[in-house]
């Protein structure tokens, strides 16, 4: 008797047999959520229920430690800070739209640089 045959004929039926089981657990479902759904909780008449209210307090209860004043959350005058930029070298917008940026600071492009066809690469 050869293993191979032996061992094919215990995959089979392992295979079918969960097969068979995985069809038969999703008919349990099903037969399971459909009476699930014909259930309806009934509602009650009546809640019983205790109802606390809170009793006014007649003594006063003396304070353990300091006395802090209390403090309004927020305050009626309303301070807007202001921005003042620093004084520096910014440039100055006197009709040129583009400036260029050197050791000395901004300054106008020549047209003579903006003419060149050649392409210069740094």
């Amino acid at each position: 008797m050869e293993l191979i045959p032996v061992l094919s004929t215990i995959i089979l039926v392992a295979t079918i047999s969960t097969f068979l089981l995985a069809i038969g657990a999703y008919i349990l479902y099903k037969i399971r959520e459909s009476k699930g759904q014909q259930a309806i909780a009934p509602i009650p008449s009546t809640v019983r229920a205790e109802l606390y209210t809170p009793a006014e307090i007649s003594a006063q209860v003396p304070r353990q430690g300091p006395e802090i004043a209390p403090q309004p959350a927020y305050s009626e005058q309303k301070t807007i800070p202001s921005f003042q930029p620093e004084v520096g070298n910014y440039p100055q917008q006197k009709g040129h739209k583009y400036l260029k940026y050197t050791s000395d600071g901004y300054i106008v492009p020549s047209e003579e640089e903006k003419s060149i066809g050649t392409l210069k690469w740094k």
